[in-house]
């Protein structure tokens, strides 16, 4: 999802699949949460787990904060493709 929004070139296109991004990672911690009160899972895995959803949402959630704060100030982000010519 996030590859998506960074491919469609805009930040306010960006913005909104970060946002996305954001609401499938709180989904997949919400889906871990039942996961572990079924006990589907070892409590060693749970927690590898959830520490990569916490990392991923935070990860995500600042990232969004930073393109949100870069639409409020009017700062554009350089496009590195067309820098490099790739």
């Amino acid at each position: 999802m996030i590859a998506e929004g960074f491919a469609r070139y805009t930040d306010r296109e960006f913005v909104r699949y970060l946002r996305m991004a954001r609401g499938e990672l709180a989904e997949v911690q919400s889906h871990l949460l039942t996961g572990a009160a079924r006990n589907y899972f070892s409590p060693s895995d749970l927690e590898r787990a959830e520490t990569l959803a916490d990392r991923a949402m935070g990860t995500t959630t600042n990232l969004l904060k930073s393109k949100l704060w870069q639409l409020g100030h009017g700062v554009r982000a350089r496009n590195t493709r067309t820098q490099t010519g790739k």
